[in-house]
């Protein structure tokens, strides 16, 4: 029970980081004059050691109107690369856990059985099939027999089952 939660939960936390790209590349705007729709960035964290043009209250205003320069270009790339290492990881964690669920290997001795079970299906059908076609020759030995009987010595396979079918017709 524990190990699905796991599991729900590294499939929760695919679908946030696929989610947080999605809403990334859909907020990111990258036609020129680039201005700054992101929902990621924030100018009043950006720091002033970073070259920011906006860091306090009174500059949110203006710094929406502001272009983005190309070092907060590379930081939503970097986010973005972020997002897919992060799902890469919970994609690896998920994929351990269903390897360490798979089913136990079977026993030799039961694939042996199940070989030799199979050996024998197979022997089987093999003389199944050759005890059919000694009775289909035999079939068309007495089909030939009856044609010859009857005073058609000399007709070919087609002839014979034309002949056949056409009696079973009249029958009917």
């Amino acid at each position: 029970m524990v190990e699905v939660s796991r599991e729900v939960g590294h499939l929760h936390e695919m679908v946030a980081a696929a989610y947080g790209i999605f809403a990334e590349a859909r907020n990111l705007n990258l036609k020129p004059p680039l201005v700054s729709n992101s929902n990621f960035f924030h100018f009043a964290e950006i720091d002033e050691g970073d070259g920011a043009a906006a860091t306090t209250a009174e500059d949110a205003d203006v710094a929406k109107d502001m272009m983005l320069h190309g070092d907060e270009i590379q930081d939503s790339f970097t986010k973005i690369g972020a997002f897919k290492t992060a799902y890469i990881r919970h994609s690896m964690d998920l994929m351990e856990a269903i390897t360490a669920l798979q089913a136990p290997p079977v026993p030799t001795a039961d694939v042996g059985s199940l070989q030799a079970r199979r050996d024998q299906l197979r022997k089987d059908v093999y003389e199944r099939n050759v005890v059919m076609k000694g009775l289909i020759d035999r079939l068309r030995d007495l089909q030939q027999a009856l044609c010859i009987l009857q005073g058609m010595d000399h007709a070919n396979e087609d002839d014979v089952a034309a002949i056949a079918s056409s009696r079973a017709m009249e029958e009917v």
